[in-house]
C-alpha cells in the first residue's frame, strides 16, 4: 500500500474512513461522520467539517497552522478527537474522493503516516 508521511498534529491516534479531496468550500458539504478531508490547506470556513472528520491531511503547514489548532480547539471545546497531518507532500494528486484511507499520528509534532 503506498504511504506518505508529514507532521502529525497534537492529538495522537489512528482512523481509518474515507477520503474526501476538498477543492472549493462547496465540497465541504459532502463531509460525512468518520471521513478524512484531504485538502491543500485549511481555514475557519473548515471549521463545520472538522466536527464530523476523523482527520484531516493537507500538503500545505506546519504545527501551527489552521488545521493543527482548529483541532486542538475542538478537542478542549467539545472533546472530539480529529487526527491531522500536515506538509503531506502532493497529497491532493495522489488521493481521490472515495479512497480508503488510514491517518496515523502516534506522537504530537513527530513525523505521521497516511497510508492508501
Amino acid at each position: 500500500m503506498p504511504e506518505a508521511v508529514g507532521i502529525g498534529g497534537f492529538i495522537t491516534g489512528k482512523c481509518t474512513g474515507k477520503a474526501v479531496v476538498i477543492k472549493s468550500y462547496e465540497d465541504l458539504k459532502r463531509v460525512k461522520k468518520g471521513d478524512i478531508i484531504v485538502a491543500y490547506t485549511t481555514d475557519p470556513n473548515y471549521d463545520i467539517a472538522f466536527e464530523d472528520a476523523c482527520a484531516v491531511v493537507v500538503e500545505k503547514g506546519n504545527i501551527f497552522s489552521h488545521s493543527v489548532i482548529a483541532s486542538r480547539d475542538l478537542k478542549a471545546r467539545k472533546g472530539i478527537d480529529v487526527v491531522v497531518v500536515v506538509g503531506v507532500k502532493d497529497i491532493t494528486k495522489h488521493i481521490q474522493d472515495g479512497m480508503n484511507v488510514t491517518v496515523e499520528v502516534s506522537q504530537p509534532t513527530r513525523p505521521a503516516k497516511v497510508i492508501w
